[in-house]
């Protein structure tokens, strides 16, 4: 939750940590690429280095990337791309994030079209999806990385303009201000910590 304050959001993560073995499917690639996503997003927001948080993570990722689902490809595959890629900048994992943009670079290849629009053709998929490109956009460090994510957001901003009658809200997204971290008609939110910005979130 984007305003959940520290001790609360520390409570939280050590009880799923302390019940994840009972959990049935916590462990599937979809649940654990959102969830590290989130994990890692708010750890950074609030500067926490916790071991134990920091271990079960981890051994998360681990399962991650032994489980891409490459069966079910689209949404799904995106969303462990961009977890990966987050997690391995997180951990300072160069195998861990470099798996990760690979295949994101060729996922975003197949499934964002030449006028930008998201292969499923769902507005709802495509923001969620371009709102994880810009949460990839602001962790990423690698200035070639950061051009590549750029190119894709700024194609996928311009099909929702392009568009207005697909875009959830109805408003007009202004790209060159979302990349910047200030939205004309959307709210992005991006907490400055650390080396760079990070966490940005679209909420529509």
């Amino acid at each position: 939750q984007s305003n959940a304050n520290k001790e609360d959001g520390l409570a939280l993560l050590r009880q799923f940590i302390t019940q994840l073995p009972q959990l049935k499917n916590a462990n599937e690639p979809y649940p654990i690429s959102l969830r590290g996503i989130n994990w890692i997003k708010f750890l950074v927001q609030h500067e926490i280095r916790d071991a134990l948080i920091d271990n079960s993570l981890y051994s998360q990722y681990a399962l991650l990337r032994n489980s891409i689902e490459y069966h079910l490809l689209g949404n799904h595959l995106l969303e462990n791309a961009c977890s990966l890629y987050i997690g391995g900048i997180y951990f300072n994992d160069e195998k861990l994030k470099s798996k990760g943009f690979v295949l994101l670079s060729k996922e975003l290849k197949e499934q964002i079209l030449l006028d930008g629009g998201h292969y499923e053709l769902s507005p709802m998929y495509h923001q969620i999806l371009l709102s994880r490109l810009l949460d990839c956009y602001n962790f990423a460090k690698d200035p070639t990385e950061k051009q590549v994510l750029k190119s894709y957001a700024l194609k996928m901003l311009a099909w929702l303009n392009a568009h207005p009658e697909k875009q959830l809200q109805g408003r007009s997204l202004d790209a060159a201000t979302v990349i910047s971290g200030f939205v004309l008609g959307v709210l992005v939110t991006i907490s400055s910590i650390g080396a760079g910005a990070v966490g940005a979130t679209l909420l529509v």
